[in-house]
């Protein structure tokens, strides 16, 4: 996964009309699952106790999605692949997938699991890279589907919506994902597009020549169409990229125009609500609750997952995770 996004902020208005609307109005959140990544941070080296008190944290914001970014990675001492689902082919480090899809049966969930850990998107053409998502896919596929909680699969590269026709084109888009549509027909395909831009020093450094803000949003809306020509994903989950300078006004003159270029397509639109904020594109830390309430104002007509929990909003985290967990309680369930 690229790691290079995470999210928002609303205004005293929108504080003080809270204040006028019913008690159910009050408590409904349009946010309900999260990314969690296993590869790298909060998660690393949990026993199964550990996630059965995570699991409890997210019911507690009513979650019934939950998106795994990567089930495995490379090794960094050995360069051999580790596993964290009940594999064959490979090493396993711990049974995440087991203990998540325990409790997500519990509770009803649905859960989408990724395949290899791509951070830089370098390897969506390579051919080894798309054999070892296949292999990955299949064993989860033998292990877990009985569990009705195991929805489908997530692709970890992320497509760049600045260039998605160009886009589609990879390999790990238009070969793979039909790989998974036509083996696994039932289990619905998630991708999860980002923006980018000119602001941003990495966007820079790679040369790309087209910054999002030069199009428009009927020319974001038909590389959108494009791409999904391209890539037979049954979900689009569109991050909506505010650590990266995109604003508010973007949002709700782009978010709209997207949203219904996916539905015509007659595929699913998600958003991937970043709930975190960079500092000079290097820091990342979690956002504050003014700016994630303002997200969820503009985005709330859209089945709404954050980008991520573990990351930005997790009381068993860091006291700044935990401060914005409590925050956001309070906000709409208290």
């Amino acid at each position: 996964m690229k790691f290079v996004k995470m999210i928002f902020g609303v205004a005293s208005a929108f504080l003080i009309g809270c204040c006028s609307v019913s008690c159910a109005e009050q408590k409904h959140t349009p946010i309900s699952g999260t990314f969690i990544s296993f590869t790298y941070g909060l998660h690393q080296n949990w026993d199964q106790a550990r996630w059965s008190k995570e699991f409890e944290a997210m019911e507690k914001l009513k979650f019934d999605t939950l998106i795994v970014q990567a089930v495995a990675k490379r090794d960094p001492n050995s360069g051999k692949v580790i596993s964290y689902y009940r594999s064959k082919a490979f090493k396993i480090d711990r049974l995440y997938v087991d203990w998540i899809l325990s409790e997500a049966e519990k509770r009803g969930w649905k859960v989408y699991l990724g395949g290899f850990s791509d951070a830089t998107g370098e390897d969506a053409n390579k051919a080894k890279f798309v054999e070892l998502n296949k292999r990955i896919a299949n064993e989860l596929y033998s292990a877990y589907k009985s569990c009705k909680s195991f929805a489908g699969f997530y692709i970890s590269t992320e497509p760049l919506l600045n260039e998605a026709d160009n886009a589609g084109d990879d390999v790990i888009y238009k070969v793979y994902v039909k790989y998974l549509k036509k083996k696994y027909p039932l289990k619905k395909v998630i991708v999860s597009p980002y923006f980018i831009t000119d602001a941003s020093a990495r966007c820079k450094k790679q040369g790309m020549k087209q910054w999002w803000h030069n199009r428009s949003p009927d020319e974001m809306a038909q590389q959108v169409c494009a791409f999904l020509k391209k890539c037979p994903v049954d979900i689009i989950a569109l991050q909506d990229s505010t650590c990266w300078d995109v604003t508010m006004a973007d949002l709700r003159t782009y978010l709209p125009k997207i949203a219904e270029s996916v539905r015509l397509a007659g595929k699913e639109f998600w958003v991937d609500m970043e709930v975190f904020d960079t500092r000079g594109h290097t820091l990342y830390e979690p956002a504050s609750i003014n700016r994630i309430m303002e997200q969820i104002e503009i985005e709330k007509e859209y089945k709404c997952v954050m980008y991520c929990f573990n990351w930005c909003m997790d009381p068993n985290g860091s006291e700044e995770t935990k401060t914005l967990y409590n925050q956001y309680y309070d906000a709409y369930f208290k």
